[in-house]
């Protein structure tokens, strides 16, 4: 992996130059930029071993600063919220999922709030990737378990932001999106229900000026997913649920072309992928009329996107 070589060569290098085995060039030194740096190129990868070399990285890079001089440690060797962030995120993005690699997500997220609160490290302060990480982590987790910690997560987010003045940690459209993405891969009765609660509280947010609210083309997709999703999960039992489901999906997307239609705004615009989850609804429904009304759809798409 040639980013964690670059570092390995210039960790060399610089232990060379203390010894006085050869000159290497001059300012040649591993520092905060370039463990963030591999950090991040590992967590890229979404694989178990990206997480795990991730994970040994900044092991390293901890016991460095804390093995340090003065001198080094004022070359910025400490590690900060960008390392711990890229290690959640290789995790999250690790394929693993279960409850256990969730868990370890929130777990470093938890730690950073220890050393920010107890140690007064502004260097670790989580901010809101580092919370979308955990709620990355509980919607790639498969448990049905995670709508409810990724309601704990949010609500934990919202009471610093309310509570102790931390205005960093304001939930915003991002933050709204990844908890909607948890229930929308939940199989657990209700889910898309809740989905579509967070959807209207971002709309009425929007509407009364709140524009870090504003629903965006993921926010509506996300919401028509979950319904797809009831109906593919199993969920929709009799054919009239089966229909509300689908019905409830089309529904979102007719709103999404309205809000479209009213305000031009190209994030809330509909795309192929909007009109294809919301005939997969009507096509996971198996009531009748239910492929027309998919076909109708996708003819409806290939009129407006041409």
């Amino acid at each position: 992996f040639r980013a964690e070589e670059l570092l390995n060569f210039v960790e060399c290098s610089s232990k060379e130059e203390k010894t006085g085995e050869r000159r290497p060039p001059r300012r040649l030194k591993s520092n905060t930029v370039l463990y963030s740096a591999v950090l991040q190129a590992w967590a890229k990868t979404s694989t178990k071993k990206g997480a795990e070399r991730a994970e040994v990285l900044l092991e390293r890079q901890k016991k460095l600063y804390e093995g340090s001089s003065e001198q080094d440690r004022q070359n910025c060797l400490k590690p900060t919220a960008i390392s711990y962030n890229a290690l959640m995120d290789a995790w999250a993005r690790s394929g693993v999922g279960g409850i256990e690699t969730a868990e370890k997500v929130e777990n470093i997220l938890t730690e950073m709030e220890r050393m920010y609160r107890e140690d007064g490290d502004i260097l670790v302060k989580p901010s809101k990737r580092s919370y979308n990480a955990a709620f990355l982590a509980w919607r790639n987790s498969g448990v049905d378990e995670a709508p409810r910690r990724s309601i704990m997560l949010l609500s934990r987010m919202f009471r610093q932001y309310k509570e102790e003045k931390n205005l960093d940690l304001k939930p915003d459209t991002p933050t709204i999106n990844a908890v909607m993405n948890v229930w929308a891969a939940s199989p657990i009765r209700g889910s898309a229900e809740k989905c579509e609660e967070f959807l209207h509280y971002m709309e009425k947010a929007y509407k009364a000026g709140d524009i870090s609210l504003k629903p965006n083309r993921i926010s509506f997709n996300t919401c028509i997913n979950a319904w797809a999703n009831r109906e593919s999960n199993g969920l929709g039992g009799e054919d009239d649920d089966a229909i509300v489901a689908a019905e409830r999906a089309n529904r979102v997307l007719n709103r999404m072309e309205r809000w479209y239609d009213e305000t031009r705004d190209m994030d809330m615009k509909p795309d192929i992928i909007s009109y294809r989850t919301a005939a997969k609804a009507w096509g996971a429904s198996k009531v009748n009329g239910s492929k027309e009304k998919a076909r109708s759809l996708m003819q409806r798409a290939n009129y407006l996107l041409s």
